[in-house]
């Protein structure tokens, strides 16, 4: 701990000192403290202030220096962590808008309280804002956007209302805008179209309401938008040429209409598109071929309908294909076995009809075949024993038959096993719990008899074992 002994103690003396006797409202050079690493620098030129809470170096801080206060700090046993009370002293935000040299504010992960301060227009060399993670309020004041240089903005998990600022993208600098885990309302204002630089737009857990504005597909730059878990509604109109570098895309929990736009196809850099639980109706654009970047595809919780398109064989990225509980209909591609990189398909809750392709079985990097709930027929190849990645495959209520390969289990990775209600035939395979990972085996509601493998009962892995109505034969369990 520091002492009054301690050169740190009169290095931090000095500074509240300074403090003091100026007061912030007549300080140009702005002091750094920063919570992780002390207080560490006094720049007289330009200034990085951060306000952060993790050590102990900031509880001996606010205990001998600026504030001195040394009730209001509460450490654990170890001295590893602080708890600021820091509501009581949310003044300090509006002091710093006298700090006009300020280039970069962080101010994240307190406990600050009240409005973002109008005053912080005056902080014109101002170039990042980092509010995140306190318990401010009110609305976004639009004069923030009217600092001439200002690129981050961070205001996201605060309680912050209100519209988003109409002149957000006036200036046209702001690079990075994270306003998600609020409470804002009203629609997204057409004037992000201006944000010419911008490149992370995360807009999700918020009530905004409206439709995408079409001058998103100005934005040339954009990496990241996230807007999912708002009320947005109308069509998704995204997807014109300029999308070219738009990498990440999450319009999930939203209540769109119409179907997904064939132009996303033109967004050749995407590497993730989730539109889930969103009200989408249509069928799945062919021009998803183009997308040979693309690694997660999530459509799920929507109304699509129509085939599959085999196009999505093309797209040899793809490790996570999630497009369960729609209205697809037809077989499952033969070209989806092209997929080499595959680990994740989920096509449950659909009418989906004929067999599982064996080229799907081929895929040696799959882990989850989750397809329950279909129309599927057709007797499980040898192949499926040879899937060495394989953790769930999950087929129940389904049309399956024939005899379940005696040597499935060898496979050390399974997790998890349901065949419930299929016509399966013949024995339980002796060797299922092989790699003593096995949690979950439900084959009930088939036509499988003899014995139950004698090692079942001996492993704490398993939890839920189902043989429910196998058949009118007798099943023995050794």
């Amino acid at each position: 701990m520091t002492s009054e002994g301690d050169p740190e103690f009169h290095f931090m003396a000095q500074v509240y000192g300074a403090f003091k006797h100026n007061s912030m409202r007549n300080v140009k050079n702005c002091i750094c403290f920063d919570f992780v690493c002390r207080i560490f620098c006094v720049k007289h030129n330009k200034a990085t202030i951060c306000l952060r809470r993790s050590s102990a170096a900031a509880a001996i801080y606010f205990r001998y220096g600026m504030l001195g206060c040394v009730g209001d700090c509460h450490l654990d046993s170890q001295w590893g962590s602080c708890v600021l009370r820091v509501q009581r002293y949310s003044w300090v935000l509006g002091e710093l808008g006298n700090c006009t040299l300020l280039e970069y504010l962080d101010l994240s992960s307190n406990g600050f309280t009240g409005e973002i301060p109008d005053s912080f227009r005056y902080l014109n060399n101002l170039q990042s804002l980092l509010l995140y993670d306190n318990l401010l309020n009110g609305e976004i004041p639009g004069s923030l956007f009217q600092i001439p240089g200002l690129e981050s903005v961070y205001l996201n998990n605060n309680n912050l209302s209100g519209s988003i600022p109409s002149n957000v993208c006036d200036l046209g600098q702001v690079v990075y805008l994270w306003l998600y885990s609020n409470k804002l309302s009203g629609t997204i204002p057409d004037s992000i179209g201006n944000c010419s630089k911008l490149q992370e737009l995360y807009l999700n857990f918020n009530g905004l309401v409206g439709h995408l504005p079409e001058s998103l597909n100005n934005l040339e730059n954009l990496v990241y938008f996230v807007a999912n878990k708002n009320n947005l509604e109308g069509q998704v109109t995204l997807g014109s040429g300029k999308c070219k570098n738009l990498t990440y895309l999450d319009l999930s929990y939203n209540s769109f209409s119409g179907g997904i736009p064939p132009s996303l196809g033109n967004c050749s850099s995407l590497t993730t598109l989730a539109i889930i639980h969103s009200n989408l109706t249509g069928t799945i654009p062919s021009t998803f071929a183009l997308l040979d970047m693309l690694s997660v595809l999530d459509l799920s919780e929507n109304r699509l309908s129509g085939k599959i398109p085999p196009e999505l064989g093309k797209c040899k990225s793809l490790t996570t294909l999630k497009l369960y509980t729609n209205q697809l209909e037809g077989q499952i591609p033969n070209e989806m076995g092209m997929l080499s990189e595959l680990e994740d398909l989920e096509l449950f809750e659909n009418r989906l009809s004929g067999e599982i392709p064996i080229s799907i079985w081929r895929i040696p990097s799959l882990k989850y075949l989750i397809v329950y709930t279909n129309n599927l027929s057709g007797e499980l190849p040898l192949e499926m024993t040879e899937l060495k990645q394989l953790k769930n495959i999950s087929l129940f209520n389904n049309q399956f038959s024939g005899v379940i390969s005696q040597s499935l289990g060898i496979n050390s990775s399974l997790v998890e096993l349901e065949f419930t209600n299929n016509k399966f035939t013949g024995e339980i395979p002796p060797n299922l719990c092989y790699g003593k990972k096995l949690r979950v085996l439900n084959m009930g509601f088939n036509q499988i008899h003899g014995h139950i493998p004698s090692d079942v009962g001996s492993y704490s892995t398993l939890w839920r074992f189902i043989l429910e109505r196998v058949m009118n034969q007798r099943i023995i369990y050794e």
